[in-house]
């Protein structure tokens, strides 16, 4: 097996750790901002409108979040796999210290079954706050897993890839439902009005927990497929 010189984990565990609890921080304070224009008395839905120059801002911003996660966790790994994971590790750290962030400041979420609009690419995401919450701690293990090696980390097989990739499939398809069937039901282009008076009605009621815990299963199965296949490869080499 290839042994290269591998960065002191929790080193890198703990300066990743401290970049995407500031991250959450900026993220968190954009977001204050922003409800005190548009939700002075509180979040809540249904949803407000906002100008479009304002949504286009949102995209690029939420996708500049992403390239910056990205950044770091190719710069902290040393292969595919290693970067891989620890973009996840940021990613979780980074949603987690958001939310604890919003708490502190605003005293929101009340509960962690209070709904949250969480991405807006393609179409707005929403569910509980505890559904992404769960999703981050389990892209924190996922990433501390596939780093916490002293060689190398092998790259994710096939299968364990298509487990990961359903799994992440499924987790989103729950968390855009609600919006993705508004769009469905005012599909045609001479429906566009009657499409944004509806999301300014529209007030989401009932998660799909099912299918979500069943996404998060199957990214759990991957991961443990890999670890199961990584130890078996370490003790053949020693």
């Amino acid at each position: 097996m290839e042994t290269r010189h591998i960065p002191d984990f929790r080193k890198t565990a703990m300066v990743l750790f401290l970049f995407a609890v500031a991250m959450g921080y900026l993220e968190a304070v954009i977001v204050v901002y922003l409800r005190e224009l548009y939700y002075p008395e509180g979040f809540d839905f249904p949803l407000i409108l906002l100008p479009e120059r304002t949504v286009l801002i949102e995209y690029v911003r939420e996708l500049a979040t992403l390239v910056m996660l990205w950044g770091v966790g190719w710069l902290a790994g040393r292969n595919g796999t290693s970067r891989f994971g620890w973009f996840l590790y940021a990613f979780g750290i980074w949603d987690l210290f958001y939310y604890v962030t919003l708490k502190a400041v605003l005293g929101w979420p009340a509960s962690l079954l209070t709904w949250d609009v969480l991405f807006l690419i393609p179409i707005v995401w929403a569910a509980p706050v505890l559904a992404p919450a769960l999703n981050a701690v389990t892209m924190v293990a996922y990433g501390l897993v596939l780093n916490a090696r002293r060689t190398l980390p092998p790259a994710l097989s096939r299968k364990e890839w298509s487990l990961l990739v359903a799994g992440a499939g499924v987790v989103f398809f729950t968390f855009i439902r609600d919006y993705g069937m508004l769009l469905w039901q005012h599909r045609h282009s001479g429906q566009q009005k009657a499409l944004l008076e509806a999301v300014t009605r529209y007030v989401p009621e009932k998660f799909a927990w099912i299918p979500w815990a069943a996404g998060e299963l199957l990214i759990l199965a991957s991961l443990l497929s890999w670890w199961q296949r990584s130890r078996r490869a370490e003790a053949k080499v020693s």
